[in-house]
């Protein structure tokens, strides 16, 4: 029988980040902005459910909702999402500032290299990149959950989350 379990997960924004929580504040607003929702459905692939999606046969799942960021928060996609975004910007402005262009004369290593001198504060933290471009597991989010199980097996494992523990304190 399982008594407990534990599950580690990356975190995108961490509540007491000041930039997450203007993010997060901001985040239902978006629903009342109609721009910014016919761009994000005209980035998504049509799609409409087939018979088996909970959402039933012949819903387009294109749309978003009326209300769909008042009822899902920024999830880490989200939070992730938004940080590569800004992560590309500033490091094509830092490659311009050095001289860089985006024309048939972009150096594509230069630009690389500029990411991975990105210094800089936002909603997941302060990210920092190897050499490869990966993120240092040290600047990131974690969150670290242990549960007390009531069920026999994993599947069934179902109860309270009994401590938490974030890279963030």
């Amino acid at each position: 029988q399982i008594h407990g379990m534990g599950r580690l997960l990356s975190k995108g924004g961490v509540a007491g980040n000041a930039n997450f929580d203007a993010f997060a504040a901001a985040w239902p607003g978006f629903d009342s902005d109609t721009a910014l929702k016919a761009y994000a459905e005209d980035m998504f692939y049509d799609y409409v459910a087939d018979a088996n999606h909970a959402a039933g046969a012949g819903t387009d799942l294109s749309v978003l909702p009326a209300n769909f960021f008042t009822d899902n928060s920024p999830d880490d996609v989200a939070t992730f999402a938004y940080e590569a975004a800004m992560g590309l910007g500033l490091a094509a402005c830092d490659y311009v500032k050095a001289g860089g262009t985006f024309d048939a004369n972009f150096d594509p290593a230069a630009y690389f290299t500029k990411i991975t001198e990105l210094d800089y504060s936002s909603i997941t933290g302060n990210p920092v990149f190897d050499a490869q471009g990966n993120r240092d597991p040290a600047s990131a989010n974690f969150i670290l959950e242990n549960y007390q199980c009531t069920g026999a097996t994993p599947s069934t494992c179902s109860g309270s989350d009994i401590g938490k523990w974030t890279s963030a304190g």
